[in-house]
């Protein structure tokens, strides 16, 4: 590369503020949250020796979620420990979104935006199959 290559490289823009420490800090919430309701929901299938429906084969009843929560049945903190754990990349990524449409770094909300579409689309697709 000559002298003159060099000083028109291309240089990033600079990282949106503060978003490595959200993310830092989405990330440690998330996951501490799903942990306390996978081990909530461990410790009581240990306790009445079954999961509940957790243990059999089919959908899980999502309209009696909240119930079963307050109920104490192991499968619903089951499956919002594991709810938990999967929405929170998700979340980063439109978190990511947000801060670089703040920052109006274009080229990195169009590929955000499409990595978020993606996830979205596979999550609705997951559901409905």
């Amino acid at each position: 590369m000559t002298g003159s290559d060099a000083s028109r490289s291309v240089v990033p823009p600079p990282e949106p503020p503060g978003l490595r420490d959200a993310v830092g800090h989405l990330l440690r919430v998330g996951v501490l949250v799903s942990g306390i309701f996978l081990f909530v929901g461990f410790l009581l299938a240990v306790l009445r020796g079954t999961a509940g429906i957790a243990g059999s084969v089919g959908a899980l009843p999502l309209r009696g979620l909240v119930g079963a929560l307050g109920a104490g049945d192991p499968w619903a903190y089951l499956f919002v420990g594991v709810a938990v754990l999967a929405a929170t990349p998700v979340i980063r990524v439109a978190l990511a979104l947000e801060s670089f449409a703040r920052v109006r770094d274009r080229p990195y909300v169009l590929i955000t935006g499409f990595v978020l579409l993606v996830l979205l689309s596979s999550l609705a697709f997951g559901v409905v199959s």
